[in-house]
């Protein structure tokens, strides 16, 4: 069993910090000084765990404050992050969750395979097509963006696209090329524009 005593006090009489600026920079600062001070309160868990590798077994580290197994609260001074300089609750960061369905680039590439780019499409017809049959949610600049990969690929690739600008200068796209005349009528019609 540890036999070492450890007694710890922070104390910060008086800490006046100002700032003018806009509110991205100000959030930045803060930020800052959120970490500075919660880096120094947390030296305390450094050193705690300095000589065996983890604190003594008699202590736990409860936001940066020691206390027993017991449940008695050591004479502690309040851990200074948990209450930032604007008196806000800093905010809780979300973790990510991973998607694990299929990417943009094989759903569309799925699409031509499907024949879907046979009549010319817009990007609003790609992306209202996979939100409503599809049932995938993207960007509309996501998937123009996909689109543009698409007509970007070599002529031998299976899922390149070729695409044109219609009568209201919208990208249209389409799994065959266009002819270099002047588009049919109904071709934008069927595109839905």
């Amino acid at each position: 069993m540890d036999s070492r005593t450890v007694k710890f006090s922070i104390s910060i009489e008086k800490l006046d910090i100002k700032f003018e600026g806009t509110q991205e920079l100000g959030q930045q600062f803060q930020n800052g000084i959120n970490q500075a001070i919660g880096g120094l309160v947390n030296s305390q868990t450094r050193m705690l765990a300095a000589g065996s590798g983890k604190p003594a077994p008699d202590t736990l580290i409860v936001n940066a404050q020691p206390v027993p197994e017991n449940g008695q609260q050591h004479d502690a001074v309040p851990a200074a992050n948990s209450h930032p300089a604007n008196g806000t609750k800093p905010k809780a960061s979300r973790p990510r969750v991973a998607s694990g369905g299929p990417s943009l680039a094989n759903l569309l590439a799925g699409m031509k395979q499907e024949g879907y780019f046979g009549q010319p499409r817009s990007a609003g017809d790609v992306v209202t097509h996979l939100k409503d049959s599809k049932g995938h949610t993207f960007l509309a600049k996501n998937v123009m963006t996909g689109l543009q990969r698409m007509v970007q690929k070599g002529e031998a690739d299976p899922a390149k696209l070729y695409r044109t600008k219609n009568e209201s200068n919208n990208y249209i796209y389409k799994d065959t090329a266009f002819d270099e005349g002047p588009q049919r009528p109904d071709a934008a019609d069927e595109a839905g524009e």
